[in-house]
Formats: C-alpha cells, sequence, structure tokens
C-alpha cells in the first residue's frame, strides 16, 4: 500500500467536502464533543452517554496524539455553525490494505445527510489517495441509520456475530452485523 502523496503532516490534515470540514480532534473541540457523546440518544447504540470529565479526558488523549499515518480519529464539523456535530474514525491495517471505519453524529444534525457526505467522502479518500483494497464497518443489528449509510456505500453484508456488544444502558446483549467494500466494487 502506498500513498500517492509524499510529505504529509498527519496532525494537521484537513478535509472538505460541500458542508463539512473533516479535521484532526483539537482541544478546543471539547465542548461539542460533550453535546455528542453526553447525549443519551446519540449514544444510544454505545451503552451509555458520556460524563464532562470522560468526553474531556476523552478530546484531551486524541488532540495529543501524534499521527504517522490516516489512520485515527476526525472532528466532523459543519461549516455554516463552525461546530463540530460528529466524528470519523478510520483504523487502518496497512500490511492488509484495508481499514475499518466508524462515525457517531449528534443526534441533533441527523437526517440532514452529513454522515453520508462525511463517509462517502471519507471511503472515496482511502480507496484513490491511500490506495486501500477493502473497508468494513460494524453495528449493533438495530441501528437501522448505519445499515442505510452501509447500503448507499453500496457495501456487502458479511455476517453477524450473535450478542457480541454488551449495552449496559438496556441490560442487553445486541447483535452486531458486519458489512464491508472493496475497492473492486466501490462505486
Amino acid at each position: 500500500m502506498e500513498n500517492k502523496e509524499s510529505n504529509i503532516n498527519y496532525n494537521d490534515i484537513k478535509f472538505e467536502t460541500e458542508r463539512l470540514i473533516i479535521r484532526r480532534i483539537q482541544k478546543e473541540d471539547w465542548q461539542d464533543f460533550y453535546d455528542i457523546m453526553g447525549n443519551e440518544l446519540t449514544m444510544k447504540f454505545l451503552g451509555r452517554a458520556n460524563t464532562l470529565e470522560e468526553v474531556k479526558s476523552y478530546v484531551e488523549n486524541q488532540s495529543n496524539q501524534d499521527y504517522l499515518n490516516f489512520s485515527g480519529n476526525y472532528a466532523v464539523i459543519l461549516k455554516e455553525e463552525n461546530k463540530v456535530i460528529g466524528q470519523f474514525g478510520l483504523e487502518i491495517i496497512s500490511k492488509h490494505s484495508k481499514a475499518s471505519m466508524s462515525y457517531l453524529f449528534n443526534s441533533n444534525y441527523w437526517n440532514n445527510g452529513y454522515a453520508i457526505e462525511c463517509v462517502k467522502y471519507m471511503v472515496d479518500y482511502a480507496f484513490n489517495n491511500i490506495n486501500l483494497n477493502r473497508i468494513e464497518a460494524d453495528c449493533v443489528e438495530e441501528n437501522e441509520s448505519s445499515l442505510k449509510i452501509f447500503k448507499k456505500l453500496n457495501m456487502q453484508y458479511e455476517g453477524k456475530f450473535r450478542e457480541a456488544r454488551y449495552n449496559k444502558r438496556f441490560n442487553k446483549y445486541f447483535d452486531v452485523v458486519y458489512y464491508a467494500i472493496l475497492k473492486s466494487k466501490y462505486k
């Protein structure tokens, strides 16, 4: 796997779509991240909302990372409000030319197409600029919003792990479904 770009400062990466800016998480993002990660509805399938201290610690840790490649978590900023409304994650396994992606958006901004705009742009970038061969993602089976995004990207269902994720909030185990797309099948 080889990048088409060289001499990249991976700490200062910034991507731009029509309505979004996607960049590394910064210390001053903590309040917007608390609006996301402290929100029960947003965190519904991830267990529970985080405390202010947990979010501040998370943002501090993320902002202090020294990135050596495109892997890691990114803040997703809505241009018109200059506000972090989500997070996109890409964990690259160079040896296998693949990545696992994740995303989380503030529930106050759901159903506006922001998640698909971000994810589509980043998947396209991963295939065409990072030269990955495969991108994977998973979610709990009940997460219909993520399943819609997977389908819009033409990702293929690859299986289900039964009761693979425990959710303390619901005191329940959820089945986790796995999807992936190959560069050769990406449109």
